[in-house]
């Protein structure tokens, strides 16, 4: 646990502390008003003394003032415990909802944790905690009404044995529910992604009609899910105030009753109906507030789960920039949710000056080698090395100082251009940035915008066209001249005229010393590189100069061979297959 986490826990003790002895003197000063009423009943009426009475009302009022600042505080400290616990593991929540983006989870089911930080939060900063506190003080009032009579305590205590019993019932009545309104929340949460992602074709083919259906059906499950846990709350929660109401009456018709008897007196009637409300309340508001507080404890288990306190594994010393390769022993990597490889056994070493394309048939494995060289993915077996270092010395923040990297998919930030090329830098070097502009061949488009590299984008790169987000992204990976630059299918939408910026810009990495990656889908691609990877169903059977790879005719590795190293030999740079039975 690192200083900050227990500084943040010794806070939450402190105030967990403050609020129950809070709490305490609040539910003591609630009883001002049956005591108040008791002295007027049983002192005022029978003395006629307005002297006594005006003194009891100043008293009173007075204790009313302290209850209500008390209050104020006890709200006020429960909107900082919020804060701080939102401020302890949003952090966490937001590096877990990029780890599971990372493992490619849908959106809406990568942000869980960020959504459960926020339900947590909610219900601390709501008044439901306040029944949480007030409940160990019920004891105070069944004193009370005690030492008025025993008789009246112990029908106040059968009526709160019943308004537990009705919560326990709830809560078991509920909890399965709220699960299942959970998951359908979910369910449609992410078939409401998925059709908005394809609108254009849904409604451009004609079936939008039949997306809005699953849609509406997967929504009806959940309001389904909802109301059948409302109502379950609804009736118990009625149920309590009736038992309430009934229970105050009660007290009234036996107390007069007593009083009839003589064995109690008029003051205490009404003092020991008040404190029995009093005492009743935070059962009958926890049944109120069952649900919300259930969800949110649901959440606040499943955000723990998901995001511990822990020590962090940071570094102390950060790792000098790498200057002369990358290499990779025996890598391999699982195909996400899957129990099979999607690539195995994979041996390369690059140097400074090289630019190598991967080439394969689709799913041969060669944007997981990509995402990998740049720390995207965990490997099953083997190691990423720069310069001999592992890659996972380096801090991700670190690591992006001299990484580029471009996915198939470009996504932009809601920011100017020129932070979404600086890389959400604020305050970037004019120079820096508009050298990749120009290195991506988007300069001249960007400045013909009325608001230039100022110009606020949307999240799908509107004003811009598909071909110049992507490159709008070849910037990105281009800033700050990265050590290492890992493009995959980078012409995808790009015309001629972009597609030589990009060949372009691939040379001028290569001479000043960069090692450039290029996942290639067209021959164009092969150009700039003087390297070429070939991958067959995850495994790597040719890596060497780019002519000798493609002319040669090297046969696919067996996927059934358990392990596999390739390495270019000294004489031709062609790779040599080994097999280890």
């Amino acid at each position: 646990m690192t200083k900050s986490e227990k500084h943040s826990d010794g806070g939450f003790r402190i105030a967990a502390i403050a609020l129950f002895i809070i709490s305490g003197v609040i539910n003591i000063l609630a009883l001002s008003g049956a005591i108040y009423m008791l002295q007027v009943y049983d002192r005022v009426l029978t003395s006629h003394n307005l002297e006594t009475l005006a003194v009891l009302s100043i008293l009173v009022f007075g204790l009313y003032i302290v209850f209500g600042v008390l209050d104020a505080i006890r709200s006020q400290i429960l909107y900082r415990v919020a804060s701080r616990f939102d401020d302890m593991m949003m952090p966490k929540a937001f590096k877990r909802a990029a780890e599971n983006a990372l493992a490619f989870a849908p959106p809406a089911q990568a942000a869980q944790s960020i959504r459960d930080c926020d339900t947590v939060r909610g219900i601390i900063a709501s008044p439901a905690p306040i029944a949480v506190l007030d409940l160990p003080w019920v004891p105070v009032y069944l004193l009370f009404i005690g030492l008025l009579s025993v008789e009246l305590a112990f029908a106040t205590l059968l009526a709160l044995t019943l308004l537990v019993t009705l919560a326990i019932v709830t809560n078991a009545f509920t909890r399965s529910l709220e699960k299942q309104a959970i998951a359908a929340a979910g369910n449609r949460g992410r078939i409401i992604e998925a059709a908005l992602r394809n609108v254009e074709a849904s409604t451009s083919m004609g079936f939008f009609s039949d997306s809005a259906s699953r849609f509406l059906e997967a929504h009806s499950e959940l309001g389904q899910a909802q109301s059948r846990s409302g109502d379950i709350v609804a009736v118990f929660s009625s149920a309590s105030k009736a038992v309430r109401l009934a229970i105050q009456s009660a007290i009234l018709g036996y107390g007069a009753y007593l009083a009839i008897k003589g064995q109690l007196s008029a003051g205490a009637i009404i003092a020991a109906s008040i404190a029995a409300t009093r005492s009743l309340s935070p059962a009958e508001q926890l049944i109120t507030n069952w649900r919300s507080l259930a969800t949110a404890w649901n959440s606040y288990r499943v955000l723990i789960a998901a995001c511990p306190n822990g020590p962090s594994p940071v570094s102390i010393l950060s790792m000098p920039r790498p200057r002369h390769n990358i290499a990779t022993e025996s890598l391999s990597i699982f195909h996400p949710g899957a129990a099979r490889f999607a690539i195995r056994g994979v041996t390369v070493s690059l140097v400074a000056g090289q630019a190598v394309a991967i080439v394969g048939r689709s799913g041969s494995g060669k944007s997981t080698l990509a995402k990998a060289l740049v720390g995207l993915v965990a490997p099953a077996h083997g190691l990423v090395k720069f310069d001999g270092v592992p890659i996972a010395r380096w801090a991700p923040d670190d690591r992006g100082a001299f990484v580029g990297y471009m996915p198939q998919t470009i996504e932009l930030f809601p920011v100017s251009i020129a932070e979404n090329i600086a890389r959400l830098d604020e305050t970037p070097r004019s120079e820096d940035v508009i050298a990749a502009a120009t290195a991506a061949g988007l300069h001249d488009a960007i400045v013909q915008l009325p608001q230039g590299y100022e110009t606020r984008l949307e999240l799908n790169g509107a004003p811009l066209s598909i071909g110049q987000c992507q490159q709008l992204g070849l910037a990105r990976a281009l800033f700050g001249k990265p050590f290492l630059l890992v493009l995959d299918e980078p012409n995808a939408n790009l015309d001629s005229e972009a597609e030589s910026s990009l060949i372009g810009a691939i040379a001028t990495a290569r001479d000043r010393g960069a090692i450039v990656v290029v996942v290639a889908h067209r021959k164009s691609l092969l150009r700039p590189c003087d390297h070429v990877i070939r991958l067959e169903g995850g495994l790597m059977t040719a890596f060497g100069e780019k002519g000798e790879v493609l002319k040669s005719n090297v046969a696919s590795v067996p996927t059934s061979q358990p392990k596999t190293s390739i390495a270019p030999t000294k004489s031709t740079g062609l790779a040599k297959v080994t097999g280890v039975k």
